[in-house]
């Protein structure tokens, strides 16, 4: 299962994804821990020192990493996540998310975009008034999706 998930997920998913994305920024990206010489040591070792204790991450603690704080260890994990909220609502100390929040407030404020989309420019308003006072449920991704459909079809001059 771990050769399956390093040749397919990491080799042709995740590794392509960081150089892409990093290259589109002059970010140079290293992965010191899939190194052949790494990867070909852990292959070799039994999956009761690979994997036990379950979530403890012994291995990296026994590379010699106990210098690091403790909390980087203690921790579940987690992925990275884009701070679309903030860009969103205007809030990102940048300025791009102040104009993004005004791009997005003029799309949906505009009855006729809303109206060749087939969306009630009513309810587009409701629920951008409800991401924006932070209401429960109300993530990210409901607008975000309604910005993206507004948009394409204003680009694309498309209509329903």
């Amino acid at each position: 299962m771990s050769s399956l998930e390093l040749a397919s997920f990491v080799g042709e998913r995740l590794l392509p994804d960081t150089d892409s994305a990093s290259m589109a920024v002059a970010l140079e990206v290293r992965v010191p821990l899939l190194d052949h010489r790494v990867v070909e040591q852990l292959a070799g070792m039994s999956e009761q020192r690979r994997f036990r204790p379950l979530g403890r991450k012994q291995l990296l603690r026994d590379a010699g990493l106990g210098e690091l704080p403790r909390a980087l260890f203690e921790r579940g994990k987690r992925g990275f996540e884009l701070p679309m909220r903030d860009w969103m609502s205007g809030s990102a100390e940048s300025s791009m998310g102040a104009k993004l929040r005004e791009r997005i407030d003029a799309l949906f404020c505009d009855r006729d975009a809303c109206a060749a989309a087939g969306l009630d420019a009513g309810a587009v308003g409701r629920l951008w008034s409800a991401f924006l006072a932070g209401d429960p449920g109300v993530y990210w991704s409901r607008p975000w999706s309604l910005f993206a459909l507004l948009d394409w079809c204003a680009r694309e001059r498309m209509s329903l």
